[in-house]
């Protein structure tokens, strides 16, 4: 779905308020052609009709009815603002928008955060999220200040600066011997983790980008519909009122010839000309009648709403699932140096209590090496057009069971194919059916 404004809901909002598009376009001082180009605009950006026409009244469809719903919470909310816009800026209180690392201590946040918590004049909100969207909320300034177990990465491009601020005590509770162990299970598994979550969110962003342009493809497809249609009726339209003005020309001349016929010697014409004006009485309601159909028929197709997204293709599933096994497999290929990719998986096979990464040196060099693929995973940048590529190769191979299906064969993908096979970074999720 595409982004929604605070104007096309206005509208709509007051047309359900008014009961109808002239009302509301009396409210809003606007013509009703301007408020049903805003309305289809708003339908195009939810994707499905946010009202049916029944004998020419509207009513709202079950999306029209949730958007309703979700515009009283809006507009009270926007009221709501506006009075406490309206209040001296001393009174209210000052907002501050702190970003935490989501593997941070949610224990240790509230208590770094107590002092300005007691306070009337502040307010804090809060979000947890990965450090790379933290700190593009500070460029963005969308967030005040980020608080992170980590240091930014600093260079004269971001020009980020960490400073320390507090150290917090932690202890472990366990054998020593199995400690070293642990730490490398659960390190390993951070990196699944990571890397799994960068795939699902590489997958719902493509399975957005599909959707706007398959509905966009459908909308223009639908509007040229229209137009084609319009332009029939409008044929039609204007055969009709010729013929209904010429028709009505020659009733108007006949009756003019038969004011003229006088005398009984012209009884007969008399009879026969009122016969034919008879006649064409009959045709001239007939013309205009189709005169009058035709231009509703007209209007019909003019205010027809476009139908209702019904999904993405079978198509666009495919594509999308084949970026999605390219983006796993180019992971893999990042993260299989020494065979780390492979020791990720296995944590997620294995009890911690089964693991063996051997002795506390060895442990200790695995960690290391985890974490050197966290950092990674946290500052890399998607290579498209290494990814394109690999979905076009696959596009050439890739096999499936049946002409619906959307998830290929792993043997048809050849190399690709493992990530797959052996379900990396948590794949099959992040694929549509």
């Amino acid at each position: 779905m595409l982004s929604l404004n605070f104007h096309h809901l206005r509208i709509f909002w007051v047309i359900t308020q008014a009961g109808g598009l002239t009302a509301a376009a009396q409210r809003l001082n606007v013509s009703p052609s301007t408020l049903s180009t805003q309305l289809k605009e708003l339908e195009f950006r939810v994707g499905s009709p946010l009202f049916v026409r029944e004998n020419k009244k509207l009513s709202l469809t079950e999306t029209g009815r949730v958007v309703r719903d979700h515009c009283e919470v809006i507009f009270r909310t926007a009221n709501e603002l506006t009075r406490a816009l309206g209040r001296d800026s001393s009174e209210r209180p000052r907002s501050i928008r702190v970003g935490s690392l989501a593997t941070l201590s949610r224990n240790f946040q509230l208590e770094f955060l107590k002092p300005l918590l007691q306070r009337t004049d502040i307010e804090i909100e809060l979000r947890s999220a990965p450090l790379s969207d933290l700190l593009t909320g500070l460029r963005d300034h969308t967030i005040d200040i980020v608080l992170s177990n980590l240091p930014a990465p600093h260079s004269a491009e971001t020009g980020w600066h960490s400073t320390l601020v507090h150290q917090q005590a932690v202890s472990l509770v366990g054998r020593p011997e199995e400690g070293p162990k642990c730490l490398a299970h659960y390190q390993l598994r951070a990196v699944w983790h990571a890397a799994s979550s960068r795939v699902e969110k590489f997958g719902a962003e493509l399975v957005r980008q599909q959707k706007d342009r398959e509905r966009r493809e459908e909308l223009a497809a639908f509007e040229k519909s229209k137009r084609s249609r319009i332009a029939d009726v409008d044929r039609e339209l204007v055969e009709a009122r010729v013929l209904a003005e010429q028709l009505q020309a020659e009733q108007q001349a006949a009756e003019q010839r038969l004011a003229s016929l006088g005398g009984f010697w012209n009884h007969f014409r008399r009879k026969r000309l009122a016969g034919e004006i008879a006649s064409r009485g009959t045709r001239i309601d007939a013309a205009l009648t189709q005169v009058t159909d035709l231009s509703d028929q007209r209007h019909e197709v003019e205010t027809e709403s476009p139908p209702a997204f019904e999904g993405l293709s079978r198509d666009g599933r495919r594509a999308v699932n084949l970026a999605v096994i390219a983006y796993a497999d180019w992971l893999f290929e990042k993260l299989s140096g020494d065979g780390l990719a492979e020791q990720v998986r296995q944590s997620m096979l294995r009890r911690v209590y089964d693991a063996s990464y051997g002795g506390a040196a060895e442990c200790d060099a695995l960690i290391r090496r985890a974490s050197g693929a966290l950092a990674e995973l946290d500052r890399l940048h998607d290579d498209l057009a290494d990814l394109k590529a690999r979905s076009d190769r696959m596009r050439r191979t890739a096999r499936y069971r049946g002409e619906d299906e959307t998830v290929p064969l792993p043997d048809s993908l050849e190399a690709s194919g493992s990530v797959l096979l052996d379900e990396y970074w948590e794949v099959y999720k992040a694929l549509v059916r």
